[in-house]
């Protein structure tokens, strides 16, 4: 189906009124209207394809494993989680943040920062200090251990 002002315009119209619509939307949008004037220089001629392109680019993330880590680092176990929960979520964020990039270039062992992120993420205060304190948790098979027996204990 075509609208009745199209059917017979040629393409060179066509290609105006598709670049006039997308100009008139983006025009109430003033971050996309930057990021249109960032594409090239001042007066350069813009075309529909051309401008949705560099959007569409522009607007991609730019890396996945900045997000990845972010998410790696930054989480935190919910109240509702159990401890085996956070430590596969944990697990399955670890492999495509670069995390196991840097145990393999033996900067730090990976046990040393899944340790750190159970004991930094878990939700409960007094479990976290329990961890803390305790001389025996150096790896994260005793922290699960420890975090297991308190979760039971509840």
């Amino acid at each position: 189906m075509v609208a009745d002002g199209l059917k017979d315009s040629t393409n060179a119209e066509t290609e105006e009124i598709k670049f006039n619509t997308l100009f008139n939307i983006l025009s109430t949008n003033d971050p996309a209207l930057e990021i249109v004037a960032s594409f090239g220089p001042k007066g350069h001629k813009y075309t529909y394809d051309n401008i949705l392109s560099k959007l569409e680019d522009d607007c991609q993330p730019k890396d996945v494993r900045t997000m990845t880590s972010f998410e790696f680092f930054a989480g935190q176990q919910t109240e509702s989680q159990s401890i085996d929960d956070f430590y596969s979520q944990l697990i399955n964020k670890h492999c495509s943040c670069g995390v196991q990039d840097l145990s393999k270039e033996k900067l730090i062992g990976i046990d040393c920062i899944m340790l750190n992120r159970i004991i930094i993420g878990v939700c409960d205060s007094n479990l976290q200090q329990k961890l803390l304190q305790e001389k025996d948790v150096t790896d994260v098979k005793s922290a699960l251990h420890i975090s297991r027996i308190f979760e039971a204990a509840k």
